[in-house]
């Protein structure tokens, strides 16, 4: 019994673990955002060569903003990932640059600690302003904020009007975001985009999909290729993927619990035999009891509750056990930084479950020698005394 109490927290907790560190995947980006990625044709069509690179352009973010229906949020994302110098006086990093439009704050979480975000007027008139992520804050400005400082970005100068964290990975705040038209007309030359992000309210499954496939089809129909060519755009679905993941830790936490269970069932067969061996033991003791006046109901009684006394010992130890495993775990994967298990624990709910499945246990494993116990006759048990 106390193995299979200890076994089911253990193993729950991990399986929490697991889910929380594969959630953090989710975080990064709005769970209900629908992100397309530029690739290359991989199929024939309509006259257009395989392995032609397909560029976006603002005129299919305005195309996907204009024509799709139940849009909240959208947004370009232009990235230069390489030969960044980001610099201050005589400090300099190298980090990512991401040109942007406003609402790419809610799409990706953006949490602005000082100062504001990007707004529409710095995209409409180009201004060179630079929101910076609190890592980056840190190496060029120390404890200060550098908030209204002027800053260079690959030799050209920008003020700083924010710094934010994400609630993402350590490496999302080591990001500085740009006005996407600054973005295009310093450093590209070209009104060329990298991503469309766009996210949807009270999404749902089925609308997710067909608004995901309805952005492809329209920007297959600018750009001349199979809707369903897998490498000529790369759609990621968050709400999707989400879902799917929901799906699978459910199928985690149903088998966990399916072996929990039948641990417990086969502690629950153990102790109802180690109670019936302890009846036959002590069958004079029930005749006398009975002979002085023990009712069945008093024989039954003390057989459940001894019954219950040992599986509720033994559960909780197993129990005490599993939480104490599951601190030392705990405090390992945070010295390690491990992504792949986060904080495995179990909530309050599993714990009174658990109490529940031990008073349960113990009554089953109690109610075949109880039963037995009160069939005892007086006379035959005091025959032998």
């Amino acid at each position: 019994m106390a193995w299979g109490i200890f076994m089911l927290v253990v193993l729950l907790g991990i399986g929490k673990g697991f889910q929380n560190g594969y959630s953090k995947e989710f975080k990064d980006d709005a769970v209900n955002s629908i992100r397309i990625r530029k690739g290359q044709i991989s199929r024939p069509y309509k006259g257009q060569q395989v392995g032609k690179y397909i560029q976006l352009t603002n005129q299919d973010l305005d195309n996907i903003a204009q024509n799709l229906q139940g849009i909240e949020h959208i947004s370009a994302r232009w990235n230069q990932y390489r030969n960044n110098v980001v610099s201050y006086q005589e400090k300099s990093v190298s980090y990512i640059i991401k040109g942007v439009h406003p609402d790419h704050k809610y799409l990706q979480k953006t949490i602005v600690t000082d100062g504001r975000f990007l707004n529409n007027f710095d995209i409409h008139q180009n201004r060179k302003v630079i929101a910076i992520g609190k890592w980056v804050n840190q190496e060029l400005f120390g404890n200060q904020s550098g908030l209204g400082k002027w800053i260079f970005v690959n030799g050209i100068s920008f003020q700083v009007v924010g710094i934010f964290r994400d609630e993402g990975s350590d490496d999302e705040n080591k990001v500085v975001f740009i006005p996407v038209t600054t973005a295009q007309s310093v450093f590209e030359g070209a009104p060329n985009i990298d991503h469309i992000i766009f996210s949807i309210p009270n999404a749902n499954l089925e609308k997710s999909k067909a608004l995901a496939m309805e952005a492809k089809e329209r920007l297959a129909k600018v750009h001349q290729f199979d809707p369903n060519d897998p490498r000529a755009l790369f759609v990621r679905n968050n709400y999707e993927n989400f879902q799917k993941f929901l799906s699978v830790f459910h199928a985690i936490d149903a088998f966990i619990w399916i072996i929990g269970l039948m641990t417990i069932i086969a502690g629950i067969i153990v102790v109802s035999t180690i109670v019936l061996v302890s009846v036959k033991e002590r069958t004079k003791e029930i005749g006398i009891r009975k002979a002085i006046g023990a009712t069945p109901f008093a024989i039954n009684k003390m057989i459940l509750l001894e019954s219950m006394t040992l599986t509720a010992i033994s559960g909780y130890v197993g129990m005490i056990f599993g939480l104490l495993s599951l601190e030392w775990m705990n405090s390992f994967f945070t010295t390690k930084a491990s992504w792949m298990i986060s904080n495995p624990s179990v909530s309050l709910t599993i714990v009174w479950t658990s109490t529940l499945i031990l008073i349960f246990a113990g009554v089953a494993a109690g109610a075949v020698p109880a039963i037995r116990a009160s069939k005892v006759k007086p006379a035959i048990a005091l025959k032998s005394l």
